[in-house]
């Protein structure tokens, strides 16, 4: 007896690079763009929005002193390994920011990622993670958790090319990033976050 299949099979639209590019000329909101997929960037709820400015906060004006910077979620960041364009939540780049040549306002040389994580981005967000694990001078990705409990997880890149995943889930941890001397307390990245 043969199997039989009356669904059909999903379809999925493809987008070259110059149709990707095309859409976010001519509209304001945020795409990404993953090897013919695109996403289309959601808001972000109140938590996501007290976490990044803590981190901001916390982070800035010590990164400076370092020669680096810090980058928001308005700033693309080109995968090439993955064929992918994306928008994290924050990126440090330590020295001059390395540009793509086809896009002005798109970079590829981040030291380190944040991905804020939301009920509804946690998918992509996670998704994300294993395509800023191909990228060669990345060292750390960072990923907060911002709806239901406190929780970062810390991707760290090893000497030999493979990654190491540290969770911390309580306001007494403090992390070390490598762009960053000093720790910071998970206390300061959640400070008025409150979860329902």
């Amino acid at each position: 007896m043969e199997n039989l299949i009356n669904e059909p099979a999903v379809q999925y639209n493809y987008y070259s690079l110059q149709e990707y590019w095309d859409i976010e000329s001519s509209t304001e909101i945020k795409n990404e763009y993953y090897n013919g997929n695109l996403v289309v960037m959601q808001g972000a709820s109140l938590n996501h929005n007290k976490i990044l400015a803590n981190l901001v906060a916390v982070l800035a004006n010590k990164l400076k002193s370092k020669g680096c910077s810090m980058y928001l979620s308005d700033l693309r960041l080109n995968i090439s390994a993955a064929n992918a364009y994306v928008y994290p939540d924050a990126m440090i780049i330590c020295g001059n920011p390395e540009l793509t040549e086809d896009k002005f306002d798109t970079v590829k040389n981040p030291n380190v990622i944040f991905e804020i994580i939301s009920k509804t981005s946690e998918a992509n967000d996670r998704r994300k993670f294993f395509y800023y694990m191909q990228m060669t001078g990345l060292k750390e990705i960072v990923m907060i958790n911002s709806y239901d409990q406190i929780k970062v997880e810390i991707g760290l890149k090893q000497d030999n090319g493979s990654w190491q995943i540290i969770t911390y889930t309580s306001l007494q941890d403090e992390i070390l990033l490598s762009s960053y001397d000093e720790k910071i307390p998970l206390a300061n990245i959640y400070e008025t976050v409150t979860f329902e």
